[in-house]
């Protein structure tokens, strides 16, 4: 599922249909489609400007480019292997494809302009500025490796081998102007280009960096704690006891006032007479990054993943609890406001839309899309 940049649409690729949905965001209905291939998509991407959508794979490792003003095939790009994901560069001007090697095509003329490597390859993102690439190549398999490529000159600028380990299985650029190589169990690169510095981060378990870049919240190995670091100087400032066994998922709300951790206090248990079911109790907590204690959390039984997700405003938190269930708490009044109840026995991510209207979950057959009530200020 992603959104069209202006946010008026919404394309939905299903993983057993033969079809591109788009619904309008206005109505929640089906508009239009396309094709999808016979066997579901794994990738899509928007240009810049809205007026294209890549996606990939068809048959053969193809990847379409689509008009969306006339609904029609644009060009079918052949030579790849199965396609791992698509990403246009900013100003829409490159489309890069990841498979078993990673292909930068020219999307005015949708000519390859080159094949930049040709071991697999899972991950690809572009800077902010549209001047670098980095991306994961490895062996066997992607993500042993990180290679960082100037858009400009296409020149390999930096590269992590795979002997030295580099965990690229996330990436993503900050613009921090100096950065440690390693800080707890993330790595990172940093180069300048026209004055402006560049930092990629990346790691093999549950990480997230504040909206400002000045924090980096890891999980701190199998025990479940979570280290918060300073990311200029390499400084641990903060060790949090957040989980007893493992730490799942971190994210920083986007004001940065909270840090949600996702864990396992205990492990999971059979469910007697369900084989192959497992009982565990997840839970979701809720930090105030001014203080670094609790705010919030929430345990409950769970046969399903857990996920949890914080409004654009600070002010709500969305969980999802065992699969049929998603809550939502207000953070200042520690309670519970709203429950939204699918028949989803495992339900996937979740999501609330920036402006704090829609709330969206990841289900078996799909996604689903709630209206979030208007939930009046409690007073003071």
């Amino acid at each position: 599922m992603l959104f069209r940049p202006d946010g008026e649409e919404v394309a939905i690729l299903h993983g057993g249909s033969n079809a591109i949905d788009f619904v309008s965001t206005a109505s929640g209905q089906t508009t239009r489609s396309l094709p999808g291939g016979g066997y579901g998509l794994g990738t899509a991407a928007y240009s810049a400007d809205g007026k294209l959508l890549a996606a990939g794979s068809y048959a053969y490792g193809t990847i379409k480019v689509w008009d969306l003003s006339s609904m029609r095939e644009q060009v079918t790009l052949h030579g790849q292997s199965p396609v791992q994901r698509v990403a246009f560069s900013p100003d829409g001007t490159l489309l890069a494809t990841t498979s078993g090697e990673l292909r930068i095509w020219d999307v005015a003329t949708m000519r390859e302009i080159r094949t930049l490597t040709d071991a697999p390859v899972s991950q690809a993102v572009f800077s902010a500025d549209g001047k670098w690439l980095a991306s994961n190549p490895g062996g066997q398999f992607p993500g042993y490796a990180l290679k960082i490529w100037n858009t400009n000159t296409w020149q390999e600028e930096a590269s992590v081998p795979q002997e030295k380990g580099f965990p690229a299985f996330w990436l993503a650029f900050s613009e921090a102007k100096s950065a440690p190589q390693k800080i707890g169990n993330v790595m990172s690169r940093q180069f300048v280009f026209d004055g402006a510095s560049h930092t990629v981060w990346g790691s093999t378990l549950a990480m997230a960096v504040s909206p400002d870049g000045r924090w980096l919240a890891q999980a701190a190995g199998p025990m479940g704690a979570v280290e918060i670091w300073d990311t200029t100087s390499g400084e641990k400032l903060w060790t949090i006891p957040a989980h007893k066994l493992i730490v799942t998922k971190l994210s920083f709300s986007r004001d940065g006032r909270w840090l949600i951790t996702v864990g396992q206090d205990s492990n999971p248990v059979m469910v007697q007479g369900q084989p192959g079911v497992m009982l565990s109790y997840p839970r979701v907590s809720v930090w105030n990054t001014a203080t670094w204690k609790p705010e919030f959390s929430i345990t409950f039984p769970s046969t399903a993943g857990t996920d949890g997700e914080i409004s654009a405003d600070g002010r709500f938190l969305a969980v999802t609890k065992g699969g049929s269930v998603t809550q939502l708490f207000d953070l200042e009044q520690k309670k519970p406001v709203a429950a939204f109840a699918s028949p989803d026995g495992r339900s996937g991510y979740v999501a609330i839309s920036p402006d704090g209207t829609l709330l969206v979950l990841g289900a078996q057959e799909g996604v689903r899309v709630w209206k979030l009530p208007t939930i009046p200020v409690a007073p003071n």
